[in-house]
């Protein structure tokens, strides 16, 4: 009986020693470039990071997303790529590339770049009960188009140079340069924004003298470095050293074709004037008729109550269940098959299996601007993380940013130009329509056509800084 006594001592260094190695087996960082990545806008960018120590990942999940944990740009769970949840704007433009997994290494690639993909981008890795991140950024970059110069006529007794291009991001810098590389002043500069969030720039020269030979302009992207230039040759014929009856045949042309272009001016004037009286009645037309359609499904107006049984633990339901908005996710709440557990959202405690229903709710964005509703069968998915989709059992309106999709499959963008305060929802249950309206303009947003098969309850998705309370 003394032999285990003797071994004691002998053998608890060695079960310690055991329990370190194992521990620092299961600890790792993850780490990602100390620099921003630039990609070209149009091209694929490829975002790496590893594990320190170099451990495999084979059985970790790898997860990027952006601001957001469960708004996924990419997920690598149970050695597969799980994109359910992928956000909209990434699905089918995203890449694991997990040829050095085994030793840590991973990278994702993202396709056909977008202005819209700079920012901020996490790699998280998680084993049990083990995680760790590292925050990458991304700087997109446009080349833009290649400097057009062009003549654009005589002025204070030299010719008037103008040079353009479109397509650059962030705004470029512009530079005229004499034939012997010296920089030569512009008369005028302009970098103008354009509707696809791109830069264009615009910058004239006025040269008066032929000995500058060839002149070339300029345009450099500060992010890249990149330039693309243009050059031209200015001939001692462009100067306004003219003979007498070579001026008055100018002002002859010039007169000819101010006459041709006030005729043009006028025909295209009176077109346009007609164009714009048929364009006003289309839209007050479509205005009146949207009203109409409003005013029929109000007047199927009824009260509807959240069911705090179902609310996230993450959220606070208002005494009078006609408020929501979100709170402390560590209150304590009881746990049951009700409950979202995962997910910010709610359920009304009212459902229907038949008839009409109209019913309204007010948004407050008080610091965010990312919520959803709808309607859901009752049988949905209300444990982990979902995708809010038809297929799901989700018809809903979200609203990302400054953006509104109808939730099809693949989102439906509405083209909707001011914040949405006030929405009606109607649903025609043997119809199988569901409608979106702002019940500020009275103007329809969006109508879903389902054949419905089980009760459905009106559903809410609320993000951080929303605040959803229904009319009474």
């Amino acid at each position: 009986m003394l032999l285990p006594s003797l071994l004691l001592p002998i053998c608890l260094p060695c079960l310690l020693l055991q329990l370190q190695m194992s521990e620092a087996v299961e600890r790792f960082s993850v780490v990602g470039p100390e620099q921003p990545l630039i990609a070209a806008i149009g091209e694929d960018a490829v975002l790496p990071c590893h594990l320190s120590p170099a451990v495999s990942a084979h059985d970790m999940e790898v997860r990027w997303f952006r601001s957001k944990f469960h708004a996924v740009v990419h997920l690598y769970r149970n050695g597969t790529d799980e994109n359910d949840q992928q956000m909209p704007d990434f699905q089918g433009r995203t890449q694991f590339m997990k040829e050095d997994i085994g030793r840590g290494r991973v990278a994702l690639r993202i396709r056909r770049i977008r202005l819209s993909d700079e920012g901020l981008y996490r790699c998280f890795f998680e084993r049990g009960s083990t995680y760790d991140e590292a925050i990458l950024e991304l700087k997109t970059a446009g080349l833009g188009s290649a400097p057009h110069i062009r003549i654009a006529g005589h002025e204070e007794g030299g010719i008037r140079l103008v040079c353009d291009s479109t397509g650059w991001f962030p705004a470029p810098g512009l530079r005229w340069k004499a034939a012997g590389g010296q920089q030569v002043l512009p008369s005028s500069e302009r970098v103008f924004l354009e509707d696809d969030g791109l830069f264009g720039t615009e910058t004239a020269l006025v040269v008066r003298e032929s000995a500058h030979g060839k002149l070339s302009c300029c345009i450099r992207n500060p992010l890249t470095g990149e330039e693309k230039e243009a050059a031209v040759s200015i001939a001692d014929l462009f100067f306004p050293s003219v003979s007498p009856w070579m001026v008055s045949l100018f002002i002859f042309l010039a007169a000819l074709l101010l006459l041709g272009g006030l005729a043009c001016w006028c025909l295209r004037r009176r077109q346009k004037v007609k164009e714009n009286l048929i364009t006003g009645m289309e839209i007050k037309i479509g205005l009146l008729s949207s009203e109409v359609e409003w005013r029929k499904a109000s007047k199927y107006r009824e009260s509807i109550n959240l069911d705090p049984d179902t609310a996230y633990p993450g959220l606070i339901v208002s005494k009078d269940r006609k408020g929501v908005s979100p709170g402390d996710v560590s209150q304590e709440i009881p746990i049951s098959e009700q409950r979202f557990d995962t997910e910010p959202c709610v359920l009304s405690c009212e459902g229907f299996v038949s008839g009409r229903h109209y019913w309204e709710v007010e948004v407050h964005e008080k610091s965010g601007k990312f919520w959803s509703l709808g309607v859901a069968r009752e049988s949905m998915q209300r444990a982990g993380g979902f995708r809010e989709s038809p297929e799901k059992g989700i018809w809903a309106l979200r609203s990302a940013k400054d953006q509104y999709v109808a939730l099809t499959s693949p989102g439906t963008l509405l083209p909707v130009i001011q914040r949405l305060r006030h929405l009606g929802v109607y649903l025609d249950y043997e119809e199988g329509r569901l409608s979106f309206y702002n019940a500020e303009s009275m103007e329809h947003l969006y109508t879903f056509s389902v054949s419905f098969n089980e009760k459905v309850l009106p559903y809410f998705y609320i993000g951080p800084g929303t605040e959803i309370v229904l009319s009474p």
